[in-house]
């Protein structure tokens, strides 16, 4: 997580708007460092429910800016669903996808619906 927060502040000293975007472990770290870092908007990607000992799906209540969810229907390979019903409960722009973790058949859909959700939250 130290490493999520680092880059942004990187990225926040050189840009002007910063989205944080995670895929699987790094979903459920992005959402973990979300409330620490300068982003100005989260998208993750099959994030996993539980970091260690830290549960990610408690941690989705403390994000304040925009956040987008993608999980693929058929994903047995990390628990996503309670990750998924916090991001519903507040508001969180959330997509299923008829596709398993890896997002096998679904990769060009799934960059589009992520890149444009991003270029219009960061516009």
């Amino acid at each position: 997580m130290t490493d999520a927060v680092a880059a942004c502040r990187w990225a926040r000293e050189r840009y002007d708007r910063v989205g944080l975007v995670g895929y699987s472990f790094g979903g459920g770290v992005a959402i973990l460092a979300a409330p620490e870092v300068e982003a100005d908007a989260l998208s993750v990607l099959a994030p996993a429910a539980t970091i260690g000992d830290r549960d990610v799906a408690t941690a989705v209540a403390g994000i304040g800016v925009p956040m987008q969810i993608l999980v693929g229907e058929r994903d047995e390979t990390v628990e996503w669903r309670r990750v998924l019903e916090a991001a519903r409960e507040r508001g969180a722009t959330v997509e299923r996808v008829g596709g398993d973790h890896f997002f096998v058949g679904q990769r060009d859909r799934i960059a589009e619906t992520v890149t444009s959700w991003l270029a219009a939250e960061l516009a």
